[in-house]
């Protein structure tokens, strides 16, 4: 499955958060980081591969990731689900093994006004 990750810094290798490292859809990505910079910054839009072999689906939780996926640490590797938050056609996934289930495939530097439409 291919994903993005927006983010004000650029990445070169995914680490696991508190939460999970959360990709999605190109439009979940844009509306994340948009919430954390201004419409003019810049941002790294990277493009990720995702190995969703050992995912499971579930339901979205929100910012409660954590709790849900210590039960199921040793047994999945990350969870496909419908984005609530970041609405898209596409499903989200979150990983807690991002160096087993993620490798970027290439990054670009943004801005958000690179994706308003013309006209």
């Amino acid at each position: 499955m291919i994903a993005y990750h927006a983010s004000p810094v650029l990445i070169s290798r995914f680490r696991c958060t508190e939460q999970g490292v959360h990709v999605g859809s190109l439009e979940s990505a844009l509306e994340a980081v948009a919430r954390k910079i201004g419409r003019n910054s810049e941002f790294f839009l990277h493009r990720v591969e995702v190995d969703t072999s050992r995912f499971v689906e579930e339901i979205d939780h929100g910012y409660d990731w954590r709790s849900v996926f210590e039960k199921e640490v040793d047994s999945v590797n990350g969870y496909v689900y419908s984005n609530r938050y970041e609405p898209s056609s596409e499903p989200s996934c979150v990983t807690w093994k991002p160096e087993e289930t993620l490798k970027i495939l290439d990054v670009s530097k943004k801005t958000l006004n690179d994706f308003r439409k013309k006209g």
